[in-house]
């Protein structure tokens, strides 16, 4: 008698388990964008955080406010941290409070430097008050760790509604999409009709391009260095494509942390749906 696998033994609430534990949940948020289970590590970066040497970030939804701060101190007992601005906290909340309105959100996001890695996390208006010109946070249960020696990716699902226009790309308009982004650059796909049709798609390795990129909440123009071409067969179409690597270069520094905060930001909404049946 042949035996049953073993996936189809398992109850419709195993396999959403499994599926949520599998190693598909990091290729589709960010492979360095983790919930830190272990109470040890938390402590550890918590304590870390007011040693940090670069400033930490605040920010509402879609960028629409940011802030920079450091961590003065760690509150363990309260479970509270002592943020200190280059203004008075209770001058920044009324900022927050302001574009929280018109937002018509509570929603607030905080990416805290720990030296070796950075945590973010996500909590609401009332977790935050001031006092003394410091803000007092309120550390959530849920902490992310993102490995700081490498570049979060957002994989994007094609609902995004993020866009690229260059000269390089203009046959193919109606034919391109975007695979992923990071601050470090972006992957694109182009799709065609035929294997013939993408053999004859060349673009030399370390070229250099121009393009306008469209990331629905900002957009900027660009120059990147292409880093790779690899032909591939789509997923769901079965149909030849190519996917092309292309590294940021000379990006300002504000673009930068524009894009790492939106992948953060899309990073854990696409966790959090995830994990909501």
């Amino acid at each position: 008698m042949t035996k049953k696998k073993v996936v189809e033994s398992l109850t419709e609430e195993q396999k959403r388990i499994m599926q949520k534990a599998s190693p598909a949940l990091n290729r589709q948020v960010g492979g360095d964008f983790t919930k830190i289970d272990s109470s040890e590590r938390k402590q550890l970066l918590l304590r870390a955080a007011p040693h940090a040497r670069q400033p930490s970030m605040l920010w509402t939804k879609d960028r629409k406010l940011t802030k920079k701060f450091y961590v003065r101190r760690y509150l363990e007992f309260h479970g509270q941290l002592e943020c200190e601005f280059a203004d008075r906290a209770s001058r920044v909340l009324g900022e927050v409070d302001q574009e929280l309105d018109i937002a018509g959100t509570n929603d607030i996001y905080f990416n805290m430097r720990c030296e070796e890695s950075t945590v973010f996390f996500h909590l609401n208006r009332r977790a935050i008050s001031s006092r003394n010109g410091l803000l007092l946070v309120r550390v959530p249960s849920d902490l992310y760790e993102i490995q700081r020696r490498a570049q979060l990716r957002y994989r994007s699902n094609g609902g995004d509604g993020f866009r690229i226009e260059s000269e390089v790309f203009s046959l193919w308009l109606e034919d391109l999409s975007i695979l992923d982004v990071s601050s470090g650059g972006i992957g694109v796909q182009v799709r065609f009709k035929t294997d013939a049709e993408a053999d004859a798609f060349k673009l030399a390795e370390d070229s250099r391009l121009h393009f306008h990129l469209d990331l629905k909440v900002f957009s900027f123009l660009a120059q990147g260095e292409v880093r790779y071409l690899r032909k591939a067969t789509d997923d769901e179409t079965g149909q030849p494509v190519v996917r092309i690597g292309i590294r940021f270069v000379g990006l300002p520094q504000e673009t930068v942390e524009a894009i790492q905060i939106l992948v953060l930001e899309r990073s854990y909404s696409r966790l959090r749906e995830m994990f909501t049946d």
